[in-house]
């Protein structure tokens, strides 16, 4: 599987498991790395976006509108 697959396949599962407890926070950040490290380490660039999806799971926790362009924009981006 290439890094672009994989990174959309990691983030076709946080979209999936979303956080929903601040319990979840430290398992869903931990996989939202995965994704940071593969990006960074293949030169995929990320649309911004998606970037503040990778770090605000803990505002969309508080404020779940929030995050509705950002889990837009993720979703585009696997669709791509």
């Amino acid at each position: 599987m290439d890094s672009l697959t994989e990174i959309k396949t990691i983030l076709a599962l946080l979209l999936e498991t979303e956080v929903k407890s601040k319990a979840d926070l430290k398992d869903w950040y931990e996989l939202a790395q995965s994704v940071e490290q593969l990006a960074s380490a293949s030169s995929i660039e990320l649309p911004h976006l998606v970037w503040h999806y990778l770090s605000d799971a803990d505002i969309r926790l508080k404020e779940p509108d929030y995050g509705k362009d950002q889990i837009e924009e993720v979703q585009s981006f696997i669709d791509s």
